[in-house]
């Protein structure tokens, strides 16, 4: 019955967005965001049996990254941001694109079959330490890829738009090879607490090298998140536990998700700021950190991670003012994607760029990259009109096919970097690193998963 009615009111929303949006109530549209957000919400987490698995993910991603700051602005935290024209025309974009993006992950999930679901499977964990050992000398193989090719003074001294300005495919694939990192922490709660904390000795120093040296942070993040989910989720497949005492019923397994994804979310705004002391001063003053936090978390909601709202409204300025559109280069981009830039000189940027080239002129020459937002990429390309795309995303979502229950939850743990860098407005290198982590959960999945019965997995 709730799902009927949730369903209902995502339909609700979506027409009556329309109504809103002609009538041009900024209050109402932002209204109707909300109630079609908790119509998804119940719909998702019903059809896909996981708290946090990548449709959930990228829904969290939607609300955090495109409704903090209009949220903010309501309640008297922050200004509004520029002509009422433009803030409702974005509003009409957030709430379609949220209602088109459920109903084509409902179109999508009755398109395939999802036998999977109930597939039985054992787990070969003797194997595991096997695959974490691959994978360690794969990933440090990786780095040392990218530190040989950015060269080892600038990769200390320069910042992450510079080391990337003179790199050759080699930094690419060592990027690549990196990506193995990610299944490496999500096996970690699979072992025995010995084994888990030496490994540890290993991995750990490793993600303050690429912290510090290569000033990025999405692997560091999403290993923590690959980590704490499938410590979540392994008890849903009977794993063994790292001590007893953790052991959680269904409702403290989920406080303790969103608990430990709100630390995230700080530790994520806080490795942002330390950033970006390093590339201004190469060092840090320990005296200052505590207020630099606090601010990064102001900027963070205001134009950094959880404010992308503003970009957005500039995006939609920009292409009313001047009738820019890419007409979908976003898309077809990924046809090309493979092409080395050293070959083909002409190759379409990516989004990132184009809209950096088109809000900050001087920063693009700098190598300056500004994502402009699922929502605001699909204005890019199409006006009105583009939101849509938010619906194949959704279809492309319930399609994906697994194993067995296991490969499903480990790709969802996996999914953090992929889903916000999409839900943030990338679409190409996203989508690209999504079939990599779905190519490495199902790797780990075969190796370590027998069939059962005699079934076929």
């Amino acid at each position: 019955m709730y799902s009927v009615l949730s369903l209902i009111l995502v339909i609700w929303s979506f027409f009556t967005g329309i109504v809103w949006f002609a009538a041009g109530s900024e209050f109402l549209l932002a209204l109707n965001f909300l109630l079609a957000f908790f119509g998804a919400l119940y719909i998702l987490r019903k059809k896909t049996g996981l708290d946090f698995s990548y449709p959930m993910l990228f829904l969290a991603a939607y609300f955090l990254l495109f409704f903090t700051y209009p949220l903010l602005t309501y309640v008297g935290m922050m200004e509004p941001w520029g002509s009422k024209d433009v803030r409702v025309i974005y509003l009409f974009l957030l709430n379609e694109g949220l209602c088109l993006f459920v109903l084509g992950y409902l179109v999508g999930g009755n398109l395939i079959s999802r036998s999977w679901e109930a597939r039985s499977f054992q787990m070969r964990l003797s194997r595991i330490n096997f695959l974490i050992a691959v994978g360690v000398a794969i990933s440090l193989a990786g780095l040392a890829l990218i530190v040989l090719d950015i060269g080892p003074s600038r990769a200390i001294s320069a910042t992450r738009s510079l080391q990337k300005l003179e790199t050759t495919p080699i930094f690419l694939v060592g990027m690549y090879m990196l990506f193995v990192s990610y299944p490496i922490w999500a096996l970690l709660p699979l072992l025995k607490k010995r084994a888990m904390f030496l490994w540890m000795l290993i991995l750990v120093p490793m993600d303050i090298f690429i912290f510090l040296v290569l000033k990025i942070r999405t692997p560091v993040i999403g290993h923590l998140f690959a980590f704490v989910t499938m410590l979540a989720f392994r008890e849903k497949f009977s794993l063994r536990m790292l001590s007893s005492r953790l052991r959680l019923n269904q409702k403290l397994r989920r406080v303790f998700l969103v608990g430990t994804l709100v630390l995230l979310v700080v530790f994520g705004i806080s490795l942002r700021v330390i950033r970006g002391y390093l590339e201004l001063y190469q060092r840090i003053d320990f005296s200052e950190v505590k207020q630099m936090i606090l601010d990064g978390i102001v900027f963070s909601f205001q134009y950094g991670d959880f404010g992308y709202a503003p970009i957005v409204y500039q995006v939609i300025e920009q292409c009313n003012n001047t009738g820019f559109r890419l007409w979908g280069q976003s898309y077809y981009r990924i046809f090309f994607i493979w092409i080395p830039r050293a070959i083909w000189k002409s190759k379409p940027e990516n989004t990132q760029r184009v809209v950096a080239k088109l809000l900050n002129p001087a920063g693009y020459e700098l190598g300056l990259t500004i994502p402009p937002g699922v929502v605001g990429d699909a204005y890019l390309n199409f006006g009105l009109y583009g939101i849509f795309v938010l619906f194949f995303i959704g279809v492309i979502f319930a399609t994906v096919k697994f194993r067995n229950g296991f490969h499903y939850a480990l790709f969802s743990s996996l999914s953090l970097p992929w889903v916000f860098h999409l839900a943030r407005g990338g679409f190409t290198n996203p989508l690209v690193i999504g079939v990599v982590m779905y190519l490495l959960s199902f790797g780990t999945a075969k190796f370590i998963c027998s069939r059962i019965s005699g079934e076929e997995i």
